[in-house]
């Protein structure tokens, strides 16, 4: 099976590198605001169906 199929067939390690340079470029768009904790907890807050908001 791993010839055709799984981590190790032929271009997965391309693939992969792909991806988490996307990753990593989408990370790196956000604003320094964005990425802090305290922005993420307040989105958190914002989503959070308890408050009725």
């Amino acid at each position: 099976m791993s010839r055709w199929y799984g981590r190790h067939r032929r271009g997965a390690a391309r693939e992969l590198r792909e991806l988490k340079r996307e990753e990593a470029i989408a990370r790196n768009l956000r604003t320094i605001f964005e990425r802090t904790a305290a922005f993420r907890r307040h989105l958190a807050r914002i989503d959070d169906p308890r408050l009725g908001r």
